[in-house]
């Protein structure tokens, strides 16, 4: 067993940092409680590594990098119970830190800056974890966050990056994930969680070409997306019990290239879709397969594409388009005790509504010029009602019953 205090891992650094431009290498080991690891790498070596192994309780483990180096690594390993491990680089390229904590309790913070193709890469298994990591003024940096367990915790921030990834995956149960991209391009998000209980929340702001996909599987699931830029991309899938999807994106009105992309699935029941985008180009798709299902889309910009199917019953749907646009609007329902509305402002406009079962009602209100509206309910037609406004020139209705 070996125990080092701070005082003597600064004496031994210091004495294999003699050497200008040599590679730093430190290694502890520690086995017990309350113990105590502290080490700063600071030079313009390369190849520089720190190692630290902690199994026991109650210990603190901290490793510090910095300077204009290239593939220096971090390697934190702690196995045991109410651990904490600290991992810090800056100015590095082509650098790692890595951490592993199995036990209870544990917390792992991971700092890197100013830095390329770096790699953060955690992995805890077990119970009442918790992982931060930040990466800041990158390029092609990634962070990779793996979770099995219960009640884990993961806040991971990306700023001014660019074609940085984050990938989060989570299996177990009361987990939670939060990604933070700003100030960048071309980034992306990958949460993934299998599972109940799980909590899924990403931001990407002002950035283009960003892209961020949430997948669940389990019950009880929350997925939050919001994104303000331009040509970003956002895609979730849940199957299961009990999940809520909510999704808003801010755009420059009437930007040349705000081709933005939006996609959800949901196969399951107790579902709920919630999407507000404000710009131009933009397209929607939303799939909801089970039953109790509600979809409620607000659009505001220019040449927008929005697409509901919902397979089940007491599902709601409705979409909203306001300004000048030309929104292409088609809800599909097949089921019981179906409503939808549609209500769009502007010109060239077309609504579309499907409706197959039985209790239907669907509502379509356009105001504007070339508006084009058809409501088609069919299979048994009980209970089935209709409503068409269209205000404007042009305009053209279709209605089967």
């Amino acid at each position: 067993m070996k125990k080092l205090t701070p005082i003597a891992a600064a004496v031994m650094l210091a004495g294999s940092g003699m050497a200008a431009h040599a590679q730093n290498s430190s290694s502890q080991t520690q086995s017990g409680s309350g113990n105590t690891i502290a080490i700063d790498q600071a030079a313009t070596a390369t190849a520089n590594s720190a190692y630290q192994y902690q199994s026991g309780n109650n210990n603190y483990s901290s490793v510090s990098q910095v300077g204009t180096s290239e593939t220096n690594a971090i390697n934190l390993t702690q196995v045991g119970d109410s651990n904490n491990a600290y991992g810090y680089q800056s100015g590095e390229t082509s650098s790692t830190a890595s951490a592993r904590s199995e036990g209870d309790y544990n917390t792992v913070r991971i700092n890197q800056y100013n830095g390329t193709d770096n790699l953060t890469a955690i992995n805890q298994l077990g119970d009442g974890n918790g992982v931060y990591t930040t990466q800041g003024s990158s390029t092609e940096a990634e962070v990779e966050v793996s979770q099995i367990g219960n009640s884990n915790n993961v806040s991971t921030s990306q700023y001014s990056q660019t074609e940085s990834t984050i990938s989060v995956e989570q299996e177990g149960n009361g987990n939670s994930g939060y990604v933070n991209q700003s100030n960048g391009s071309y980034n992306q998000v990958t949460i993934t969680q299998s599972g109940d209980s799980n909590g899924a929340n990403v931001y990407q702001y002002n950035g283009s070409g960003n892209a961020a996909t949430i997948e669940q599987d389990g019950n009880y699931q929350n997925a939050s997306i919001y994104q303000r830029g331009s040509a970003n991309s956002a895609s979730v899938e849940q199957n299961g019990t009990g999940n809520s999807v909510y999704q808003s994106e801010y755009r420059y009105m009437y930007s040349s290239n705000n081709a933005n992309n939006q996609s959800y699935t949901q196969n399951g029941s107790y579902n709920r879709a919630t999407t507000y985008i404000s710009g131009s180009y933009n397209q929607l798709a939303v799939n909801q397969a089970g039953y109790r299902n509600t979809s409620e889309v607000y659009m505001q910009g220019y040449s927008n594409d929005i697409a509901l199917t919902q397979n089940g019953s007491y599902n709601y749907a409705s979409a909203y388009t306001y300004g000048t646009s030309r929104a292409d609007i088609d809800i599909a329902q097949n089921g019981s005790s179906h409503r939808a509305y549609v209500t769009s402002y502007g010109y060239n406009n077309k609504a579309t509504i499907s409706q197959t079962g039985y209790n239907h009602y669907a509502s379509i209100y356009q105001n504007g010029s070339n508006n084009v509206a058809s409501i088609t309910q069919t299979s048994g037609s009980s209970n089935n009602s209709y409503s068409i406004s269209q205000y404007g020139s042009g305009n053209s209705t279709s209605i089967t019953q």
